[in-house]
């Protein structure tokens, strides 16, 4: 099995609901991502996927969410975008963008310094 593992960063703003229904003002983050792939066989290049192409996969669905309040996209809830939703958010979008013989085992995204959300599917 090989492993790839990028990072990158976005800036954007969210205002996430509290357990006792008191909504944050809203706040921006530089938000960090890190995705790790894995495929069992390497390309022609003899590579999992290329670095390259996996960091323009990232963007493309970075961009729409940068330097955005992520409440008022329709992809997040209006009580918050939560890490653990930014983080399932990016994986649901990179996983459709892969191909096939490459897995997306697990998104992470840090809100703020050393307070990171994974998400990772079940299967």
């Amino acid at each position: 099995m090989y492993a790839i593992t990028i990072e990158q960063n976005f800036v954007a703003t969210h205002a996430v609901t509290m357990p006792d229904g008191q909504q944050e003002k809203p706040h921006h983050h530089d938000w960090r991502v890190r995705v790790a792939v894995s495929s069992h066989d390497l390309d022609q290049n003899n590579m999992a996927i290329d670095f390259i192409d996996l960091k323009k996969k990232l963007t493309s669905i970075l961009r729409p969410i940068s330097n955005k309040i992520l409440e008022q996209l329709t992809d997040f809830p209006d009580s918050g975008a939560t890490a653990e939703l930014v983080a399932k958010y990016i994986h649901d979008s990179l996983t459709q963008l892969l191909p096939s013989r490459v897995h997306l085992d697990y998104t992470e995204v840090m809100e703020e310094h050393n307070c990171w959300a994974r998400y990772r599917p079940d299967n």
